[in-house]
């Protein structure tokens, strides 16, 4: 195999029965593919082979995205809720915004995540995308008893994929950490966001000296918790809608890793 080839599997259960509902994007693995390989990837099936489909490089660059999953043995996850306006963000060029910016999938529940940056991993991107939108770091914390990366290629997305890291603590670091988050830092946020309505602060810089627990970006309103070994939650996943169809097949990851 040529260094300007790989090739992706079929590999994942969850990812729905065959034939799929053609609403949904079909979601495919990808294993033993460094994540720098992935740009500009067009892929195309291999004749007489649902299950094998070849990945083949070319100069176009996409956009690849990764999200963090925070959980315990136990099956727990943190999980977030989006605004429906985001009114500062780092590394924007202005910073802040008075009247706000409607945000991608605004309301609906999310995974900390984002963009992959040019260099990065997944779990470099995680890492930074959950420092951002939830205020804790996880690359500094010593709790960490487990990281696991996993990535999906979806059809028709010219070689976009997705990716997750999954970071692994023991129960009682779990509860402090969501602690953190939910009543200490996303609340920051919440009056950082009220500071700049009222013009109180005009600036990105303005932000922390004022308010040192909010986030980086304001895109969280709350978290919450769900656990991927339990039927009501995973009745909850499964009904989330069709434009978050990549959480589902996160953590429906997430409850495989927990069974091995």
């Amino acid at each position: 195999m040529s260094p300007d080839e790989r090739v992706a599997h079929w590999g994942d259960p969850w990812d729905g029965p065959w034939p799929r509902n053609p609403a949904r994007p079909i979601v495919r693995h990808l294993h033993a593919v460094p994540a720098t390989a992935y740009q500009g990837l067009v892929m195309r099936f291999d004749s007489g082979a649902r299950d094998r489909v070849t990945a083949t490089r070319r100069q176009q660059t996409v956009t690849n995205f990764a999200y963090a999953v925070l959980h315990d043995e136990t099956g727990r996850v943190f999980v977030g809720t989006k605004y429906q306006r985001g009114y500062y963000f780092s590394g924007n060029s202005s910073g802040v915004r008075r009247a706000g910016t409607e945000l991608n999938l605004a309301g609906l529940s999310a995974l900390p995540g984002g963009k992959i940056e040019e260099g990065e991993t997944i779990q470099d991107a995680a890492e930074r995308e959950f420092h951002e939108e939830t205020g804790e770091q996880i690359r500094n914390i010593d709790m960490v008893r487990r990281v696991h990366d996993h990535r999906w290629l979806v059809e028709g997305g010219n070689g976009r994929f997705y990716g997750a890291a999954y970071f692994r603590v023991d129960q009682d670091s779990f509860n402090w950490l969501v602690n953190s988050i939910v009543n200490v830092n996303l609340p920051a946020g919440r009056r950082a966001q009220a500071a700049i309505i009222a013009g109180q602060i005009t600036a990105y810089d303005q932000v922390h000296p004022n308010f040192p627990d909010a986030p980086f970006c304001n895109e969280l309103a709350t978290g919450f918790v769900l656990n991927v070994r339990k039927a009501a939650d995973q009745q909850t996943i499964d009904a989330w809608p069709d434009s978050i169809a990549w959480y589902r097949n996160i953590l429906r990851h997430l409850d495989r890793l927990l069974a091995q």
